[in-house]
């Protein structure tokens, strides 16, 4: 009776033992590719394979990099850089399916290579037409194909002469965007930068293809001395225009204005050193009396960049409001006839004969490009312009203009600014939108 007890109780024991887990069955793998190459070019090449049972998808890379998934069993690249690149092809399985990816099949490719899908050029020039200066402005001017970005550094040139490309490329900045795309349909960015006086400039752009392909271009550049010092433009001129501005009261109440040519005429202005006071302390300017066409007792102020260029300042309030809350300031009238706040009015630079001011160009806010063709004190309370005059129509000079000195600099300007005079003066509003 006891051992058939015991012999029960380890039968009992074995059939109540967990069964073993079933084996997981073993994917099959995906076949590798078989990769072929034609139309070969000097810049690119084509890779092409038949397609593989039970593949979703492929994956494709070129030198190591660059990856990319594709439905189709070709590929094509362009614009590639002189050597040897190898292309990897994977096939990919669907997810959850009895399939495994397959090896990575490669091949290996020469082209003779191209760097011209991407070229940058740095330069100075000098063309009053284009309200550009030479100088100290240097000119970047990038133009290229299949792009996906750059990036790009301004340097000492002196310290990054003997800097390595990898030192180079650490201290390079990331751009990328619209302008981008500008390069890409056959256009090109181009930007300008004031730099100081005499100073070895070099310029370096990493760019890198759609393929993954990279170029770094280093150029060097040095700037010149300046057009002029600040106390060059010191003095009394003559000053010759043009053109002219006319406001008229419209048809609606409103004032209207319209820009004409007329006959040549002249006017004096006077500029000085003046000290002004700043947050950061105090900056030397040039003052410049005789400007304001509605008051010529008025002064605009302007300064010097390096590049020795005399920029007329704008959208500068000038004065204390007056009782209906209007301050008296600076604001530039485009040639198309818009009010505009840019960061200068007038640019001004050493001519053959003297000097010659050009309205300053820049863009709206639809991104039309606008020229400045007078400057003028008006009134501005919140988004409302005055116009202030003693009868309407009235007319003020306009367009670029040349100046030529007739006395030498005057002594330093001690008059500080004070409260416009609208005490002569009839307000009128104009409907001209500010931008």
């Amino acid at each position: 009776m006891v051992v058939l007890a015991t012999a029960f109780t380890f039968a009992a024991c074995e059939d109540n033992e967990d069964p073993s887990p079933a084996p997981t069955p073993e994917k099959e793998q995906l076949a590798t590719p078989e990769l072929s190459v034609s139309d070969v070019t000097t810049t690119g090449f084509t890779v092409s394979w038949s397609a593989i049972e039970n593949a979703a998808n492929y994956t494709v890379l070129i030198d190591g990099a660059n990856s990319q998934t594709i439905s189709e069993t070709t590929v094509t690249f362009t614009g590639l850089t002189s050597g040897e690149h190898t292309v990897g092809v994977k096939a990919m399985a669907a997810a959850g399916s009895n399939y495994s990816n397959s090896e990575m099949a490669t091949i290996k490719q020469s082209v003779e290579g191209s760097n011209d899908w991407f070229v940058q050029e740095i330069y100075t020039r000098n063309i009053p037409e284009e309200i550009i200066y030479d100088c100290n402005y240097i000119f970047i001017k990038w133009s290229g194909s299949n792009l996906k970005s750059v990036k790009y550094a301004v340097m000492d040139g002196t310290a990054s002469e003997s800097a390595s490309d990898e030192d180079v490329i650490a201290q390079m900045q990331f751009g990328e965007g619209d302008w981008i795309e500008i390069i890409n349909s056959e256009g090109f960015i181009e930007l300008n930068m004031p730099t100081t006086p005499n100073t070895k400039i070099e310029v370096a752009a990493l760019a890198t293809d759609a393929n993954g392909q990279t170029i770094l271009e280093r150029d060097m550049i040095t700037t010149g001395a300046p057009l002029a010092q600040q106390s060059d433009y010191y003095g009394t001129y003559t000053a010759t225009f043009n053109k002219q501005l006319i406001w008229d009261e419209g048809a609606d109440g409103y004032l209207t204005p319209s820009f004409s040519e007329c006959a040549a005429y002249t006017r004096t202005l006077v500029m000085e050193p003046y000290e002004a006071s700043t947050e950061q302390g105090p900056v030397e300017m040039v003052l410049i009396t005789g400007f304001s066409e509605i008051n010529p007792e008025y002064p605009a102020l302007a300064s010097v960049d390096a590049a020795g260029l005399l920029y007329i300042n704008d959208y500068v309030a000038v004065g204390e409001a007056d009782a209906d809350g209007y301050v008296p300031t600076w604001l530039s009238m485009g040639e198309d006839l818009g009010v505009y706040s840019f960061g200068a009015g007038y640019v001004i630079a050493p001519a053959e004969n003297g000097f010659d001011a050009v309205g300053y160009t820049g863009r709206n806010g639809n991104g039309e490009d606008v020229k400045v063709a007078s400057m003028e004190i008006y009134a501005l309370k919140g988004s409302n312009l005055n116009i202030y005059a003693q009868e309407v129509p009235f007319v003020l000079k306009a367009g670029d203009f040349t100046l030529v000195k007739t006395e030498a600099a005057p002594a330093r300007a001690a008059a500080g600014f004070k409260s416009f005079d609208f005490s002569n003066l009839k307000s009128y509003v104009t409907n001209v939108t500010l931008q």
